[in-house]
């Protein structure tokens, strides 16, 4: 297998590995380049560009790829491509340095040896001939079989993911005394989308909106005052009400997106009469 240490020449380094293992990979709130990262684990060409040299064009990394750390990626995809080729393994179980040096002592490991180098020193033939098994079985079955508390995992890195949850982190907070129209709100993602991924960009329609919106914030409610329907529990803060006033105002914005319910900045942060 295959550390690099240096993101800036992981592509470089890639080539000619025999896999990637990457430590630490992600910390808290960094994202993942969806396009890179399909093209690496499916092996599609990709160039390679190299300091000092020609670039490389058409490469093909076929390799397997571990990244762990403590935290998920945050990745903007619309299509299911990224779960589709992850397997997220949960490892919950802390040992505290006590425990740990207890395990290398009645293993036996020397000074500065880990409990993983005693395990290979004394299983590397079991650990050959158990990986021999599975790819016989894997060749002969066709495909892997992922068991369900797997799946369960990889549901929630996806639901992780939820640009909406991403937007609403900075763009909305809670309020009891505040509710703002479904309009309002969609506009106001519309142009925070607009703003994130450009003119291409799909404006997402209310009927995966909302939804999204709850499951992003949950405990908000609602009001439905002859027909105008609002969400309750929340406000747009000012970043929000920046990102609606730039929807509201873009002539050249997202095609089929919102223009908002209000007519100006003031109006979209409205009391709530639920609660009144």
């Amino acid at each position: 297998m295959f550390e690099f240490a240096n993101d800036k020449f992981a592509l470089q380094q890639l080539v000619g590995a025999n896999g990637w293992i990457r430590d630490d990979a992600f910390n808290e709130g960094d994202k993942m380049d969806p396009q890179k990262f399909k093209t690496i684990v499916t092996g599609e060409p990709i160039d390679v560009r190299r300091m000092g040299v020609l670039a490389l064009t058409g490469v093909r990394f076929e390799v397997p790829v571990m990244l762990n750390g403590n935290n998920l990626p945050f990745a903007r995809d619309t299509s299911d491509a990224i779960y589709n080729r992850s397997i997220v393994i949960p490892l919950n179980v802390i040992r505290s340095e006590e425990e740990a040096a207890s395990v290398r002592r009645e293993m036996g490991a020397k000074d500065g040896e880990t409990i993983g180098a005693c395990i290979w020193k004394e299983e590397a033939s079991g650990i050959l001939l158990w990986a021999l098994q599975g790819l016989v079985d894997l060749r002969d079955r066709g495909h892997f079989v992922i068991p369900e508390w797997i799946k369960g995992q990889i549901g929630a890195f996806k639901d992780t993911n939820n640009p909406v949850a991403e937007w609403a982190r900075t763009h909305i907070i809670f309020d009891p005394d505040i509710m703002v129209h479904r309009s309002d709100l969609a506009c106001c993602y519309h142009g925070w989308q607009f703003d994130a991924e450009g003119s291409e960009a799909k404006p997402l329609g209310a009927r995966k909106f909302i939804p999204a919106l709850r499951a992003a914030i949950p405990g908000c409610g609602d009001f439905d005052s002859h027909g105008r329907r609002y969400i309750t529990g929340i406000k747009l803060t000012q970043e929000g009400l920046n990102a609606w006033h730039m929807q509201k105002t873009n002539d050249c914005g997202l095609r089929g997106s919102s223009k908002g319910y209000s007519g100006t900045k003031e109006e979209v942060n409205r009391r709530n009469k639920k609660e009144q």
